[in-house]
C-alpha cells in the first residue's frame, strides 16, 4: 500500500513538472513581475518587520528590543486604539458610500436605453477621475473652512445658527470629513465596474422579467444585485483596504486635529516615522496594518472563490 501511494505521488509530481514544462514560456513571462514584486513589496515588508524589533531612529541608532514596540502599541498607546476605532468607523462609512451610491448610479446608467446618451453619461461620470485627488481635497477644505463656502451659503439664506467650525469642533469634524467632503461620493471607476457587470447580464433574463411584470425594485433586488455581487464584493474589499491605508486627505485637511480627534493609524505611522524619528515604532504600526489588510485580502479571495464555485 505504501508503494502504491509513493508510485501515485511520483506520477503526480512528474505530471506537474510536465505541465510546467509545456507552459514554460508563461512561467518565464511571470518571472519579471514577481521579481519586481519581491524587490518592491515583499522585501520591504520583511525589512519593516525586522526593524520593528529595534529601537531605531532611522539613521544609525539601532538597539534590539524584541517585541517592546508591539507591547507599547497595544498596551500603552491610547492614541493607537482611538485611531484604530476611528478607522473602523471610516471603513464602514466608506463601504456604504462605495456600494450604495455607486450601485444606484450604475443601475440608473444601465436603465438609460439610448446608446449615445449612456455613452455621454459614462464619460461625464469618469471625467472627475482625471483631476488629481489632492486638488479635490484642497478644494473641499475651502468649502468647510470657518469662512468657507458652506458657512457663507448658510449665512446668505438666513441659517446663521447652523454655521459651524466644521474642522475645529471635535464633535463634528469626523462628520465633516465623512459626510460633507467628497459629496456626492461618486466613484467613476467603481460605477463603470458595476455597469459592466449589469451589461453582461443576459438580455433573455430581462425579457423574462418583463413578461412576468416584475417591478423596478424587484428587478433591482432580486435580479440585478445578485448577478453583480462578484463585482460588488471586489469593490467592498478594495474600499476596505484603501480606507485602512489612507491618511493623506486627513493629513492635508486636519493633520489629525483638532487635538487627536481625526487621527488614523496611517497618520500615526507617518508622524512617528517622520516627525518623531521613531522608525522602529512606526515599522511596528505598519506591520500590524499589513496583517489587518492581509486578513481582509484572504477573506476577499475566499468569498470570491466560493462565488465562482457556486
Amino acid at each position: 500500500m505504501v508503494q502504491t501511494f509513493s508510485r501515485k505521488k511520483g506520477v503526480a509530481v512528474r505530471c506537474f513538472f510536465r505541465r510546467v514544462y509545456k507552459a514554460k514560456f508563461i512561467y518565464l513571462a511571470l518571472v519579471p513581475t514577481f521579481a519586481l514584486l519581491a524587490v518592491f513589496c515583499y522585501v520591504p515588508f520583511f525589512n519593516a518587520f525586522i526593524k520593528s524589533l529595534y529601537d531605531w531612529n532611522g539613521v544609525n541608532y539601532l538597539e534590539f528590543i524584541g517585541f517592546d514596540n508591539f507591547k507599547e502599541l497595544f498596551n500603552k498607546d491610547i492614541l493607537w486604539w482611538k485611531s484604530f476605532r476611528r478607522m473602523l468607523v471610516i471603513v464602514v462609512v466608506d463601504v456604504i458610500k462605495a456600494t450604495v451610491i455607486t450601485t444606484l448610479n450604475a443601475v440608473l446608467l444601465h436603465r438609460v436605453k439610448h446608446a449615445r446618451a449612456q455613452y455621454f453619461f459614462r464619460i461625464m461620470i469618469i471625467l472627475p477621475a482625471v483631476i488629481p485627488g489632492m486638488v479635490g481635497t484642497l478644494l473641499w477644505r475651502q468649502f468647510v473652512a470657518d469662512n468657507g463656502i458652506i458657512n457663507e451659503i448658510l449665512g446668505s439664506i438666513g441659517l446663521k445658527s447652523m454655521q459651524r467650525q466644521w474642522l475645529g469642533d471635535e464633535k463634528i469634524v469626523l462628520f465633516a470629513l465623512l459626510g460633507i467632503i467628497g459629496f456626492p461620493w461618486v466613484n467613476g471607476a467603481n460605477t463603470l465596474i458595476l455597469l459592466s457587470g449589469l451589461m453582461n447580464i443576459d438580455k433573455s433574463i430581462y425579457d423574462a422579467a418583463e413578461l412576468d411584470g416584475v417591478s423596478w425594485w424587484r428587478k433591482l433586488f432580486q435580479l440585478e444585485l445578485p448577478l453583480i455581487m462578484p463585482q460588488v464584493t471586489i469593490i467592498i474589499f478594495q474600499t476596505i483596504i484603501g480606507s485602512i491605508q489612507s491618511y493623506e486627505n486627513i493629513q492635508v485637511i486636519t493633520n489629525g486635529g483638532p487635538g487627536s480627534s481625526t487621527y488614523v493609524p496611517g497618520l500615526l505611522l507617518y508622524n512617528n516615522a517622520f516627525r518623531y524619528n521613531r522608525y522602529g515604532y512606526a515599522s511596528a504600526i505598519g506591520v500590524v496594518m499589513f496583517c489587518v489588510i492581509i486578513v481582509f485580502t484572504v477573506i476577499n479571495q475566499y468569498v470570491t472563490g466560493r462565488k465562482k464555485n457556486v
